[in-house]
């Protein structure tokens, strides 16, 4: 009898790990298209800035045109784009590892749960 448990201990051992990896796969779908809801986000507030950044700019300049008001907006709109291509590369990055973790799983899917196919006579 003790084969007949062994078999159903490896089935259930199975079960769990193919429950275990759509569970994190599942998770993984769901951080990925959070961090699309976020990169939506980053663009619409992207595009917020500039506009009033250039209102903001239009409005000192027309008051007057002083150079150093002028030099002080260059500044902060080159430390806005700076900032803005570092929440892009941070997410960019959070997305590449996101795929490769979605990769990893689909292998490690492959190699336990596809039947193998080679001819073994």
């Amino acid at each position: 009898m003790e084969p007949a448990n062994d078999a159903i201990h490896k089935l259930s051992d199975v079960a769990r790990i193919r429950q275990s990896l759509r569970a994190s796969v599942a998770k993984l779908m769901d951080a990925a298209e959070h961090l699309a809801q976020q990169i939506a986000a980053l663009d619409a507030a992207e595009r917020q800035v500039r506009a009033l950044a250039l209102r903001e700019t239009s409005r000192v300049l027309d008051g007057h045109p002083d150079p150093d008001e002028r030099g002080r907006l260059g500044t902060l709109q080159g430390e806005t784009n700076a900032n803005f291509r570092q929440m892009r590369a941070a997410y960019a990055e959070l997305s590449s590892r996101i795929d490769a973790l979605l990769g990893q799983h689909q292998e490690l899917y492959d190699a336990t749960f596809t039947p193998d196919t080679t001819d073994r006579s």
